[in-house]
């Protein structure tokens, strides 16, 4: 095969081979090396984070997010000496004017204990740039805090062993048993409420409107009583050595041999009434029926009692009947006793 040359080149086969094995190593290794670099150009920026801690269940992988949107994932999580070292893959278009003043919230992703970074923006601050580290220990460790569900869990428990002490076990049980001694109270007022709710005709707003006239005349009531009370108290009877303690003996006579010989009789009916008081059921059932309409009764029964204060007029020698007689007709009794005169 014919040698081939330039005119002023001072080159061979030999080196010409050597040159172009040169050439395509270069290419070759420039080609791995950009396939082998993570490019910048495709809006992305990475970010060091140097923390004291790192949150229980973070991982590589998990979400970057900022106002509760993913922007990004953490890309590895190193040991820095004492402290750690979180590298977040973020995206440039979605950080929104984020700077390197911002705080690092861990929190739980979902309820399995996946962890995931929430960014919180903060005062000031430089533009976020590629490779930026942003150091959140020391006066900025502030800045982290770990809301992740084991930590939750941590403050629980904490919170059970600290404040769940014997001694307020042993106040709870005792508000609970003397609670239970309102049991009968609350029962009787449930089943007065429940009365009350099913015999109820009228409106509430009626039934206060008549409770407010009622108690309107509580104080003129109150004051009378107690006025009666101090007239008892002042009493010029009572004021007597003797009157006082035949009134005292009176009263101790009432409570000590009255009220239980009361006590007593009314037992003994009941051993041998009892019986007999039911028999009066049917009775005043009887009698019940007998004024099927009370309405009505009551305003014939006032009726009644206006015509005979009528027919009884008053005079100086007192009531007398009003009454006048007809016996025409009946001669046997006019003659006699009026002389034919009606």
């Amino acid at each position: 095969m014919p040698a081939f040359g330039l005119p002023g080149v001072a080159t061979d086969a030999r080196l010409s081979r050597r040159i172009g094995i040169v050439v395509v190593a270069v290419a070759v290794l420039m080609l791995i090396g950009w396939r082998m670099l993570p490019s910048r150009n495709d809006g992305t920026l990475s970010v060091a984070v140097l923390t004291d801690k790192v949150g229980t269940g973070l991982k590589t992988g998990n979400n970057v997010r900022l106002d509760g949107v993913a922007v990004g994932r953490v890309s590895a999580i190193e040991s820095a000496g004492q402290r750690q070292r979180i590298t977040l893959t973020l995206h440039r278009d979605q950080l929104f004017g984020l700077t390197d003043a911002f705080g690092v919230d861990y929190v739980p992703g979902n309820l399995f204990g996946v962890a995931e970074i929430a960014l919180e923006r903060g005062p000031g601050g430089a533009a976020l740039a590629d490779g930026a580290v942003v150091d959140l220990t020391g006066a900025r460790a502030g800045q982290v805090r770990d809301a992740t569900i084991s930590t939750l869990l941590r403050s629980v428990g904490t919170f059970s062993n600290e404040v769940l002490s014997p001694e307020l076990i042993s106040i709870l049980d005792r508000i609970s048993s003397g609670t239970s001694a309102f049991t009968p109270l609350i029962e009787a007022v449930v089943a007065s409420v429940r009365a009350i709710a099913e015999t109820q005709r009228l409106p509430s707003s009626f039934l206060l409107g008549q409770y407010g006239a009622t108690l309107a005349g509580l104080p003129s009531t109150t004051h009378g009583l107690l006025g009666l009370l101090s007239t008892a108290y002042d009493a010029e009877y009572l004021r007597s050595p003797e009157n006082l303690a035949r009134f005292d003996a009176s009263t101790q006579m009432i409570v000590t041999e009255f009220i239980p010989a009361l006590a007593t009789v009314l037992s003994t009916a009941e051993t041998h009434f009892a019986d007999t008081v039911s028999t009066l059921v049917p009775v005043l059932a009887m009698l019940t029926r007998t004024v099927p309409d009370p309405a009505r009764s009551g305003v014939e029964l006032g009726e009644l009692l206006r015509r005979l204060g009528a027919a009884l007029p008053d005079t100086a020698d007192g009531p007398v009947l009003n009454l006048a007689v007809d016996l025409r007709g009946v001669p046997g009794l006019a003659v006699p006793l009026l002389g034919g005169v009606r």
